[in-house]
């Protein structure tokens, strides 16, 4: 489809985000913010998409894909938990796990820094993201468990928090508004919502989100929610997969947009 002669080739970051959960359960390692921002900062996210998924996604950090208008450059810069081995490393250490028996894993009371991530493989990025994190977090001393799930017990598996970390591929705008989405795994008492995540302020932004009808301040709404998600380290947000359209030379117009389907439009015709 390369061929320029026969093909046109329209490419986009989708609305969709390939995330992982994180269970912040207080009974769970990830409910240290301290383990959280290792784990993050352990993860060479840039890398994962530049050459496992060969530039075919966009690096993750915000929970809103650079598709829709809801500040990705802004937060990305904003996110303190991009790439960073030796900061991953002080923080395990402050949150007092080491290594105190070589084995390569950081330890605490006698237990070594173990995280079970669950995944799916019928979307292929997933189990090249599981790998992928596995080998880097090993790097700082965490162990990552991994474990391929079918796809239909997913659901009950997020629901019910039987995980540390939890993958999915996710559509973030239904009907054009991210506020389903914003919601569905981190508010208080959603269903969907099984890791245990709670925060006053996102709920607060959350409620003023669902009574205001203003597009320009339902923005800056959706901004400061992610601002939150990003402070609290609150999900892992891997990337952003590059959606395309591929059309014959005799059509004209056929351009992708951003949204998951309704790609046929009336400005789609021939180029004869």
């Amino acid at each position: 489809f390369k061929d320029k002669n026969k093909y046109n080739i329209s490419n986009i970051a989708s609305l969709r985000d390939v995330l992982a959960r994180l269970n912040v359960r207080p009974d769970k390692p990830l409910g240290d913010i301290k383990v959280r921002e290792a784990l993050l900062r352990s993860l060479d996210r840039v890398t994962y998409n530049k050459v496992l998924l060969k530039d075919t996604f966009v690096p993750g950090g915000p929970y809103l894909p650079p598709s829709v208008d809801y500040g990705y450059d802004e937060l990305y810069k904003y996110d303190k938990n991009q790439y960073n081995v030796e900061s991953a490393k002080k923080l395990l250490a402050e949150a007092g796990w080491k290594d105190t028996n070589g084995d390569g894993f950081v330890d605490k009371d006698g237990k070594n820094l173990e995280l079970n991530f669950v995944f799916y493989s019928g979307r292929a990025e997933l189990p090249l993201y599981a790998e992928a994190t596995q080998a880097d977090a090993k790097k700082v001393g965490i162990k990552v468990n991994l474990k391929n799930v079918d796809y239909n017990v997913l659901d009950g598996i997020g629901r019910k928090g039987d995980y540390d970390l939890l993958i999915s591929n996710v559509l973030t705008l239904q009907a054009g508004d991210p506020e389903v989405f914003m919601n569905m795994y981190l508010k208080t008492g959603q269903e969907q919502n099984g890791s245990g995540y709670s925060n006053p302020k996102f709920d607060a932004l959350s409620d003023k989100l669902g009574v205001e009808f203003d597009p320009a301040k339902r923005r800056e709404l959706v901004i400061e929610m992610q601002k939150v998600i990003l402070d609290d380290a609150a999900s892992l947000v891997f990337g952003h997969p590059q959606t395309n359209m591929v059309s014959n030379k005799s059509i004209a117009n056929a351009e992708i947009l951003p949204c998951d389907y309704y790609w046929l439009t009336k400005d789609i015709k021939s180029a004869n």
